[in-house]
């Protein structure tokens, strides 16, 4: 259930080693990425928690591709969105090496704690998934998540696992270690999604040892890890509906977008839709689909796959229907998604104990666009409060002003992380700049555009990046 972006290009690279990344170990436990001397990887070992460094050890592992263009003194150093969600991949390697982000600078790819490479935590990924394939309601699903989050506890139990060490402020304190080690002059932090929030606390953190930050799709501290996803998607699903009365292929293929989905997902109430695929089956209820909904719109061309999807849904178009349920599986099965790391961090800062059932079903009957709960997360919000136990305090939840300089980015009608995060992170940020671009879906849009603008402001971060290439949706708007 992957919820971060990567960009799945394979390009081979080739060139001199990395400055800052001396006696550095083959990468032979990426599965697929070709051995070259750009391209080196090693793993650092760092506490589980940094308050007890005596305490037990984890590894976190890293790849270090060398610029295109002589020894760097500078590395570009990426956070993946999730919380949960893997970098290390041969083909995202592949991409970032040979991108324009590299063109002079080394760029810095690592797992974060608890995913993938990097010490992974016992997934509960499979177990969640086949409590969603299930034919059951809402209730029958909830009591399966908390059956597989007890059996995982155990095993975290067993292996001496702190879930709670699995955070953000953690994760950050990994991120100052690799600074350290590796020993450029100077980091640039460049985070998607989740790896914005990542970032901004690392801005905070260690800002003598950073150029600039880019932060594209800005993720709040405050954030509640269910309540801000239904408002989220509340009003995306309102602007795809208002888009589709705009827009006249869509008006004329959906009369009444609004009125259709509403009878749809009523419809899959009565009547789900079973979907078999390698492996087994996956009875898509009325929740399942408000999910799968939501889903589409991260991507930039929602306004066709939104309703494409619903139309799937009334023909049961199975060869649909099994992408869409296939595509959630190989998430799960690849093992570059932990659902485990998504709830510890989760738990750990954007839970809060006085949303009950009862108020988030409330909740849900006050808000427009839900004919239906939203399946996967409003039970796992439920059920994952107790996952360990800790919390974030209420001063870590405040980020401090800065002025180190940051660009942010933002699409217009993202339904995961609106304008308004943009705008709410820029008021803590004396020197930046923040573009609102006008299309849809969460992170992506023209990154050709923006890595020519990144490079433009690491080089240059006194002067307002050129933003000619990209199509905005307001103004920049600049901090001082």
């Amino acid at each position: 259930m992957k919820h971060y972006l990567l960009f799945a290009f394979v390009f081979l690279l080739f060139g001199a080693a990395p400055a800052g990344a001396q006696s550095l170990d083959p990468c032979d436990f990426i599965r697929g990425l070709e051995s070259n001397g750009r391209i080196n990887c090693s793993r650092i070992k760092v506490p589980e928690d940094h308050s007890t460094p005596e305490g037990r050890k984890i590894k976190i592992a890293y790849a270090v591709v060398s610029a295109k263009k002589g020894r760097a003194k500078e590395a570009v150093i990426y956070f993946s969105g999730g919380p949960g969600g893997g970098s290390l991949g041969a083909g995202f390697i592949n991409f970032l090496g040979s991108s324009p982000l590299a063109e002079t600078r080394d760029i810095i790819i690592f797992d974060q704690r608890g995913i993938q490479h990097s010490s992974a935590l016992p997934d509960i990924g499979k177990g969640v998934y086949d409590a969603m394939a299930a034919d059951t309601d809402m209730e029958g699903e909830r009591k399966m998540i908390a059956a597989v989050l007890a059996e995982y506890r155990k095993k975290a139990d067993k292996k001496g696992i702190d879930l709670g060490a699995y955070n953000s402020f953690q994760n950050a304190r990994d991120v100052a270690e690799l600074m350290k080690k590796l020993k450029y002059d100077k980091y640039n932090l460049f985070g998607v999604s989740y790896g914005t929030r990542l970032a901004r606390i690392i801005q905070d953190l260690y800002p003598e040892m950073l150029n600039t930050v880019i932060l594209d799709s800005p993720n709040l501290m405050t954030d509640d890890f269910l309540i801000d996803r239904m408002k989220s998607y509340s009003a995306a699903a309102e602007k795809t509906f208002r888009a589709c009365e705009r827009d006249a292929r869509c008006r004329g293929a959906h009369p009444d977008l609004e009125k259709e989905y509403t009878s749809v997902i009523g419809k899959l109430k009565s009547e789900p839709v079973p979907v078999k695929y390698e492996g087994g089956t996956f009875v898509i209820n009325s929740q399942d689909a408000v999910y799968f909904l939501r889903r589409q719109l991260y991507r930039t061309d929602a306004l066709e796959r939104f309703p494409a999807l619903l139309h799937a849904f009334v023909d049961k178009d199975l060869k649909i229907l099994r992408a869409v349920v296939e595509a959630e599986l190989a998430d799960v099965e690849d093992g570059s998604f932990n659902t485990s790391m998504f709830l510890a961090v989760s738990a750990y800062e954007s839970m809060d104990r006085a949303n009950t059932p009862q108020a988030i079903a409330k909740m849900y009957r006050e808000l427009p666009h839900f004919p239906d709960q939203l399946a996967f997360f409003t039970n796992l919000y439920i059920e994952g409060m107790d996952w360990h136990g800790k919390s974030v305090s209420a001063a870590d939840r405040v980020f401090k002003m800065s002025s180190v300089p940051t660009i942010i980015f933002v699409n217009q009608y993202d339904p995961v992380t609106p304008p308004e995060n943009g705008r709410f992170f820029q008021k803590k940020l004396e020197r930046s700049h923040l573009f609102v671009i006008d299309e849809g879906g969460h992170g992506g849009g023209n990154f050709a555009c923006k890595m020519v603008m990144m490079n433009a402001f690491m080089d240059d971060s006194a002067k307002k990046p050129d933003a000619s290439c990209m199509k905005l949706f307001e103004e920049p708007s600049t901090a001082r």
